[in-house]
């Protein structure tokens, strides 16, 4: 009798460690995505935008902030480290000035302005992934002195203008990851069809060619 009830306890001792770690292995398993509305990507006021996505703040010192908006900080998904220019180097206008690096792969970002690199963010060098959780305070990259600061800006983003564009940003990704969707994930396709919404860090799970057509599409011209 009594090794009769050594045996009924074992049995449901294995039986409930047996569902323990099932239930163990679902939770790590199943990873729900977050989906983003255009309404959850931010667009600060006072802040000048390029069509490359990147963003510019306007000092009283007539140098400028630089990062990257939060539309490329919210479809990243991750970033490993960030290389920049030197210090004290000239910039043109619409030439590579810092790149994004993800695994073996990157994006190559290009300067808004023309000017000198008079200051770069030691925290992004330390923790690129600040430019994920705050891309517009403590996630700005580097710092330049523009030579003509007043007709720069004048091509730039701002207000209403930058958010009419926004949103429109935001559909044509929409629309480019269902097009590139099968190609990689095709259970992406119709969680993006319906409702219109985009994966947060969706690029992170893309293919080498869709990353390729995603940096020349999206952020390859200002």
């Amino acid at each position: 009798m009594v090794a009769l009830f050594v045996l009924a306890t074992i049995l449901i001792c294995i039986t409930i460690d047996y569902l323990v770690q099932r239930a163990q292995k679902k939770r790590e398993v199943y990873q729900p995505q977050v989906v983003l509305s255009s309404e959850s990507f931010i667009l600060p006021r006072g802040y000048f935008f390029s069509k490359a996505h990147t963003w510019l703040e306007l000092l009283f010192s007539g140098k400028v902030y630089v990062g990257v908006d939060d539309f490329i900080s919210k479809v990243l998904g991750k970033v490993d480290a960030i290389e920049i220019l030197p210090l004290g180097e000239k910039v043109k206008k619409g030439e590579p000035i810092f790149k994004i690096k993800q695994g073996a792969r990157e994006l190559t970002f290009l300067s808004p302005v023309t000017g000198k690199i008079t200051a770069i963010n030691p925290n992004i060098l330390e923790s690129p992934e600040t430019i994920l959780k705050d891309p517009y305070l403590n996630g700005w990259i580097l710092m330049i002195e523009p030579e003509d600061v007043a007709s720069e800006v004048k091509n730039l983003l701002i207000g209403s203008e930058a958010s009419r564009w926004l949103k429109n940003e935001i559909k044509r990704f929409r629309e480019f990851i269902s097009r590139e969707a099968p190609k990689f994930s095709p259970t992406l396709e119709p969680t993006l069809a319906d409702g219109g919404l985009v994966i947060k860090g969706v690029l992170q799970n893309v293919d080498e060619k869709t990353w390729e057509k995603f940096e020349k599409e999206f952020i390859g011209q200002l």
